[in-house]
C-alpha cells in the first residue's frame, strides 16, 4: 500500500494459505484473522474483495494442518460461518465438497485426550452425514471425502461393533457412489476389523485384496491414488 499497490483477493488468499502451510505456532489464528479482514473489506463496499470458497477452505485447512487443541471445532465454526453468510445473503459463497472434506480432515488429524477425540469424532460424523445427505447435485462426497472420513473413524474410535457399523455404512455408500480408490481401500483396511473386512471384501485374505480385485462399479467414479 505504501507504494500505491493495493492487495487484491488473490493476495489475501495467498496469505491465508501461506499461514496455513507455515506450521508456526498461532498460524491458524492468523489465517482466520486474514479471512475476517477480507470479509470486513467486502462488507464495507469493495465488491472486488468478496471472499471465495478458496478463502474459507484455506482457513479451514490452516486449522487441519496445525497441532492446536480444539482444531476440529474451529474448522467446523468456519464452515458454519460460511453457511450462515451464504444463507443470509451477507456473503453469498457456498461451501463445496473440498470445504466439507477439509473439516473432516481437521478431525482426522486431531490428537489429544479422550474428550478432544470424542468431540472431533462427533464433528467428523455430523459433517460427513451432512454432505452425504445433501440434496445438491454439486455437493456430494468424493473419493477423498470417503477416505478422510474412514481415516477419522480409524484414529478417533476404539474398536468394536459400533466402529464396524460406521465403517461398514461409509464403505458401502462409497461403493454405491463408485468412489472407491486406493486410498479409500487403504483406510478401510486400517479401520475395519478382520471380520468386517471378510464381510465387505470376501476372499481368503481380504488384507491382500487390491483395487484391481474390486468390482468395476465400486470404483467407476474414483481416482487411483497412492497412499501418502
Amino acid at each position: 500500500e505504501a507504494f500505491g499497490v493495493l492487495p487484491n483477493l488473490q493476495t489475501y488468499n495467498s496469505l491465508i494459505s501461506a499461514w496455513g502451510n507455515s506450521k508456526q505456532q498461532g498460524a491458524p489464528m492468523m489465517a482466520e484473522s486474514i479471512l475476517y479482514k477480507l470479509e470486513s473489506i467486502f462488507l464495507d463496499g469493495n465488491d472486488d474483495m468478496k471472499p471465495s470458497v478458496v478463502s474459507y477452505t484455506s482457513a479451514i485447512n490452516a486449522w487441519a494442518k496445525s497441532l492446536e487443541r480444539g482444531k476440529a471445532k474451529k474448522a467446523q465454526a468456519i464452515l458454519e460461518r460460511m453457511k450462515r453468510n451464504s444463507d443470509s445473503g451477507r456473503i453469498n459463497v457456498e461451501p463445496n465438497t473440498v470445504t466439507y472434506t477439509s473439516v473432516i480432515n481437521a478431525c482426522a488429524t486431531t490428537y489429544g485426550d479422550k474428550e478432544e477425540k470424542q468431540e472431533a469424532l462427533k464433528i467428523a460424523y455430523s459433517t460427513f452425514k451432512e454432505i452425504t445427505n445433501s440434496d445438491s447435485v454439486t455437493l456430494r462426497p468424493n473419493h477423498i471425502t470417503y477416505s478422510t472420513f474412514l481415516k477419522a473413524v480409524s484414529k478417533l474410535m476404539p474398536g468394536g461393533e459400533k466402529k464396524d457399523s460406521i465403517v461398514s455404512a461409509a464403505f458401502r455408500l462409497c461403493c454405491k457412489d463408485g468412489q472407491v480408490d486406493d486410498n479409500c481401500l487403504f483406510q478401510l483396511k486400517s479401520s475395519a476389523s478382520p471380520e468386517l473386512l471378510c464381510d465387505l471384501l470376501g476372499g481368503a485374505d481380504p488384507s491382500e485384496i487390491t483395487l484391481e480385485d474390486l468390482p468395476i462399479d465400486w470404483k467407476r467414479n474414483g481416482v487411483k491414488q497412492k497412499q501418502i
